[in-house]
């Protein structure tokens, strides 16, 4: 999976940072949230994308979004279009 641009990084803490992604197998574009991690071994950083995270099709983003507005809304409650 080649990835084509970055949306944001979250870092998580000091080894780890949550990346939101497009990336593109198969000639089909995806967003990517996946937790990155410091392969480094304590000299120069270098990032590499872990096992954990998560591959959506593009079609499936605004349900995603919905669904995150929602909880955000709900435990956190926050109006749902307050950070759009």
């Amino acid at each position: 999976m080649g990835l084509k641009k970055t949306f944001k990084e979250i870092p998580k803490n000091s080894t780890e940072k949550i990346v939101v992604s497009l990336s593109e197998w198969n000639d089909l574009e995806y967003v990517d949230i996946r937790l990155w991690y410091d392969a480094s071994n304590g000299k120069n950083t270098e990032w590499k994308p872990g096992k954990k995270g998560i591959t959506i099709k593009l079609e499936y983003l605004k349900d995603l979004k919905e669904g995150i507005d929602l909880a955000i809304s709900e435990l956190l409650g926050e109006d749902e279009g307050e950070n759009k």
